[in-house]
């Protein structure tokens, strides 16, 4: 193993504040891999909250891994050092689960790169029954997750919140089944909401899996999906979890005040995929938030539609008078009052 690589590894660290570190000791491994750059990944709000979720379960150790770029990129290829997570330098390979997440199509050959890299066979069919189980979620995987379907255990479609605490609860009993990997696949696309397995959904439309006959002449009650739960937003509000200034964000804590739109824009996967449209308390966002810990401080709004919070105004007075700069997502122009 590089220390050359470790060392680069830990000089990201040093920079955090709030990573959460835990003893591997009885507890599942969960490796949260971006396929995209550290700065891309931390500047994203959906990777920083899933890493908190994560964390907040006691027996989970969550551990985040990106696709190196830089002098760690150099470092990876000069050595052959496998693809290591952030928090303990730990091989991809030794984790029980590899979580992707997706937020844009053009990361999809991310996913089969940093496979490469961990030593992990990309495609589903060469796994052994002792390589961690892959998955993704996000956006794109409720949208468009074929492209992927030779490379993934378990595709996760729907909110994170609303899915993370049955797949943790379901993969508790599977761990240690004495089952092939397969039959454990599909019993966790059974009990996940949201959750299916494109092995076995690909095995319903005959030899070699081909996509050209649907809907297959003998479809199994199994591989029907349950939707995930869309109507609830976590409590308090999902907020960043690590500071850096390693980001395109340079330390400012984002925050989701709302989820979904109601305006229905034909172009806009937010206004059609995250239904309903749902807005955060105003008192669940300034719990998020907690105090400043510093005059000045800067504070993200996120969500498609900014402005059409009800008390939006409300919100940035309060943030204004405990001395915090704020910004936003975007705002649309229409929505704009004068005191705004």
């Amino acid at each position: 193993m590089s220390w050359a690589v470790i060392q680069g590894l830990r000089g990201l660290l040093a920079l955090e504040k709030g990573t959460v570190i835990k003893d591997w000791g009885g507890r599942i491994p969960v490796a949260l891999a971006f396929p995209n750059t550290y700065h891309a990944g931390m500047s994203n709000l959906g990777v920083q909250a899933l890493y908190g979720l994560l964390a907040a379960f006691p027996d989970v150790v969550a551990e985040r891994v990106f696709l190196p770029d830089g002098p760690l990129r150099t470092a990876y290829a000069k050595t052959g050092t496998p693809l290591l997570s952030l928090e303990t330098q730990r091989p991809l390979s030794e984790f029980e689960i590899v979580a992707f997440s997706l937020s844009h199509e053009g990361d999809y050959p991310g996913v089969v790169r940093m496979l490469d890299l961990a030593r992990i066979p990309a495609r589903r069919e060469d796994r052994r029954e002792t390589d961690p189980l892959v998955l993704a979620g996000g956006i794109t995987m409720r949208t468009n997750p074929l492209p992927l379907s030779l490379f993934l255990d378990l595709v996760l479609m729907g909110d994170g919140e609303s899915i993370i605490e049955p797949l943790l609860r379901a993969w508790r009993r599977e761990r240690s089944s004495p089952l092939p990997k397969n039959d454990r696949v599909r019993r966790l696309a059974q009990a996940v909401p949201g959750a299916y397995a494109p092995g076995m959904i690909e095995s319903a439309f005959g030899p070699g899996g081909r996509l050209d006959s649907f809907p297959p002449s003998r479809p199994d009650p199994s591989l029907r999906i349950r939707p995930a739960r869309a109507d609830v937003l976590p409590q308090p509000a999902l907020h960043t979890q690590v500071l850096t200034p390693q980001t395109e964000f340079a330390s400012a804590r984002l925050v989701e005040i709302g989820r979904g739109c109601g305006r229905g824009c034909r172009f806009c996967l937010a206004s059609f995929v995250s239904r309903p449209p749902r807005v955060q308390p105003l008192a669940s966002i300034l719990a998020a938030l907690g105090k400043p810990d510093k005059d000045g401080e800067r504070v993200g709004l996120v969500s498609p539609a900014v402005a059409d919070h009800p008390d939006l105004e409300t919100l940035i007075r309060t943030l204004l008078d405990q001395g915090r700069r704020v910004t936003f997502s975007s705002l649309r122009i229409e929505a704009l009052t004068p005191g705004l």
